[in-house]
């Protein structure tokens, strides 16, 4: 058993993280120890990381939470939790497609720029005339 600070650290989370989980019934609170300390077991620590990578993997939290319920229920399940995978690979496919987009025209702009020395910057001319788009 571990305190709060404990089982953030093996979880690799923060304490703040826990304790939004729980008030968002993500976790449940575990039962209070001698001075009315809460003490969190590896059940929790499991708890806790599993939800640290769904969340690393890009699912929301609403996905997390039908995961959590998903892993609980019975083993036919399967399918659905093979869904949530799949739209979460789309999702990151498609921003995958954004981020190449937002890096050429980061580096165009960056081309754009000649020298130090040059009157104005074309980097943010770029960005204030795109503004409005």
């Amino acid at each position: 058993m571990a305190t709060i600070g404990t089982a953030a650290k093996r979880a690799g989370c923060n304490v703040e993280t826990i304790r939004y989980y729980q008030r968002i019934g993500l976790l449940s609170m575990p039962p209070r120890a001698a001075r009315s300390r809460r003490t969190y077991g590896d059940g929790e620590v499991r708890h806790l990381k599993f939800i640290r990578r769904c969340r690393e993997l890009g699912f929301t939290l609403k996905d997390v939470r039908a995961l959590i319920e998903l892993a609980t229920a019975a083993p036919e399940n399967c399918n659905r939790v093979r869904q949530l995978a799949e739209a979460q690979a789309t999702s990151v496919r498609r921003k995958m497609i954004e981020l190449a987009q937002v890096e050429n025209w980061l580096t165009q702009m960056v081309a754009q720029c000649s020298a130090p020395s040059h009157v104005g910057c074309p980097i943010l001319d770029t960005l204030f005339d795109t503004a409005d788009v």
